[in-house]
């Protein structure tokens, strides 16, 4: 699915981000649902590292319980 997405939506990093109705990001949902190495593999092929994206700009002010996950990758 993030691959679909990041097809159509690569410039807001496949709406990873975007908040459901519940108040969750995709990124929260994919990672209480999925382990994190699969899902940190998913995130590599779609974004790849020489990538121009700041990813981590978003993960802090969106997501920052998984700032750590994300600089260590």
């Amino acid at each position: 699915m993030l691959e679909t997405r990041m097809k159509h939506y690569p410039e807001h990093l496949g709406l990873l981000f975007q908040k459901n109705s519940h108040g969750k990001t995709a990124c929260e949902v994919t990672f209480e649902k999925n382990r994190k190495d699969e899902t940190f593999k998913v995130i590599r092929e779609c974004i790849p590292a020489q990538d121009k994206h700041t990813i981590l700009h978003h993960v802090n002010t969106h997501a920052p319980q998984y700032m750590n996950d994300f600089t260590m990758r």
